[in-house]
Order: C-alpha cells, then structure tokens, then sequence
C-alpha cells in the first residue's frame, strides 16, 4: 500500500448509468464482494461474542479489534452526551448532526491513535471517511443500507492496509459489526434516523440487509446444511432450522448468539403490534426455506442485485487511494 506518493483526491466516482457498468465489471467490486464473501465463510458455525468479553476478558485479538470496539465506544458517549432535541417531526432529529459533527472532528485522532499504524496515518482521512459515512446521512438525517456498505468499506480499508488479516475475518463479523449493529439501533431510536431508500415492507428490514446475510451464513454449519428435522419443536443450537425463527422457545436463548436470530427478534419487538408476515412478507416467506445454505446463497444474491447494482446506493461510495476505482 502507498504511503505519501502518488496521493489521489477522495472523490465519488459513480454517477451514471455507465460508471455503474463500469463499476460492476471493475476489480474492486470483485473484491467488495469476495470480502463479504469471505466474511461469511470466516462465521459458519460460529456464535456472536459480547464485545465487553473481548475488551476484558479474552486478550487473543488483533490489538486493532481493540482500538475499533474503542472508536465505537467513543460513539456511544457521544450520544449519552447529545440528547435528542425537542421537535415536532417524526424522523430525523436534528441533534443527530451535532453528534455527527463530534464524530467526524474526533475520528482521525482514535483512528491514528488505536488503529491505523504510523507509517499510514497520511491515509487517515481516508479511511475516516468510510467509518463516519457508515453512521448515515447528517443533511437528510438518515440510514439505510448504503450506510452500512461504507462499514464494510471501512473494515475492507484496514485490510488494504495489511493491518487486518484473514485471521481476524471472524472477529470483525462476531464482535466488531455486532457492535456497530448495536449501536446503528441506539442512533436509529435516540434520533429517529428516517430509513434512507426504504422499500417498506417488500423490503428485508428498514435500515439493514447485512445482519441477515451474515446471520444465515453463521447458521450455516455442517448439521444445519442438508439434515431434516423430523421434531420441528426440537431446540438444539446445532440444529436450528429457517421454520424455527418465530419460535419464541428458539430467539430467547439464542438471539444474542445468531445475528439472523437477533435480527428477526428486534423487529419483532419494534413492530409487536402487526403480524411478521405483514410487517416483514419477505422474511416471512424465508422461513418455508428448508436450509440455511439455500437461504444464505439468495442473500448474497440479493445483496448484490439490490445493493452493490443500485445506482441510488453505490453512487454515494467515495473512491481513494486505499479503496480504488479500478
């Protein structure tokens, strides 16, 4: 990776129709999507981890985990010290700016401190830009996936970086984006954040696609894959099944476990007056789906028809010297 020579200007490339085109037959799309790809495969079989477990009690990680679960910390204090603002408006509370203005002014210093080596920190600004852009938009005040597809670029640039290693694949799934999940839920509720190209219910979910695409590959394991069930009322965490998801006896024990599972239990609870088949058709018609591995090959699928081939969302990526339009 290039230091201080040959420094281009960070730009959005994506602005037609034909840039698209190009987009999608470029390398780094390739790339993009063998990144979320192997992700995946980094989680099969795997449980989340608690955040808190990894700072202070397991000591294994990559000290770059560390200096990333410190960054999103940081992003939680800032919203206990920027409360919501009164206003008559149904989304997008205006104290979300300022929060976002804290952010960004104070970004580079965590990055150059806990995360990005010395040798690189000319390039700072650059990956400061995708972690800032992945908390959503501060003129409309909102969130959606374009959003979380920069925290994947942020995660992607620390590769480029050689400073995350495959090794670590799995920790940015299981503890640094469940951390960022979970604090994306905090600022959509403190700040009504409004769902940024929402499809309304024909959609996975108002603000995210990517807990479900991660999730199903997590569930994806060995005795999940092809096996049959013949006592769908079973609860083995080895053997859960897509049928199994509503399943209160299932979410309870293992939503802190499954991001798929977590997912499907936070909609419940923040739309328990309508029924998950008319709040979420689409996620409801997944679970007639007989395996995981069916259901994780259709996510990707979709990720990149409605995700990484949509003009609307990808247009809003910024192109650098780390992550390069080529």
């Amino acid at each position: 990776m290039q230091t201080s020579e040959s420094i281009v200007r960070c730009e959005k490339r994506i602005l037609t129709t034909q840039d698209l085109e190009f987009f999608l037959r470029s390398r780094i799309y390739a790339e993009i999507v063998k990144f979320i790809e192997d992700l995946s495969k980094s989680i099969v079989g795997k449980e989340l981890v608690n955040y808190k477990d990894v700072r202070d009690k397991d000591k294994n990680h990559n000290k770059v985990i560390y200096g990333i679960l410190d960054l999103l910390d940081f992003c939680e204090i800032l919203i206990d010290e920027t409360p919501p603002i009164q206003q008559p408006m149904r989304f997008g509370n205006k104290a979300f700016q300022m929060w976002y203005d804290k952010f960004k002014q104070e970004c580079p210093k965590y990055l150059e401190s806990k995360v990005v080596p010395e040798k690189y920190h000319n390039l700072v600004c650059e990956v400061s830009i995708y972690i800032t852009e992945s908390f959503g938009n501060r003129t409309r005040v909102d969130y959606g996936t374009g959003h979380e597809l920069n925290f994947i670029l942020f995660l992607y640039s620390l590769v480029k970086l050689e400073i995350i290693q495959t090794d670590d694949y799995s920790d940015l799934v299981l503890v640094v984006f469940y951390r960022y999940l979970l604090i994306m839920r905090r600022l959509q509720m403190v700040y009504l954040l409004e769902p940024a190209g929402s499809r309304g219910v024909w959609g996975l979910d108002d603000y995210h696609f990517l807990p479900f695409l991660f999730g199903s590959a997590q569930l994806m394991n060995p005795l999940n894959k092809e096996k049959e069930c013949s006592d769908n009322k079973s609860i083995n965490k080895d053997f859960i099944l897509p049928g199994m998801v509503l399943d209160s006896a299932i979410i309870s024990p293992y939503s802190d476990k499954y991001l798929y599972l977590n997912a499907i239990q936070y909609i419940l609870q923040m739309k328990s007056n309508v029924h998950f088949g008319e709040c979420s058709p689409v996620l409801y018609s997944l679970t007639s789906i007989p395996t995981w591995n069916k259901i994780y090959i259709g996510m990707l699928k979709m990720y990149k028809a409605e995700i990484l081939n949509k003009l609307p969302v990808v247009q809003h990526i910024v192109f650098s010297n780390i992550i390069k339009f080529s």
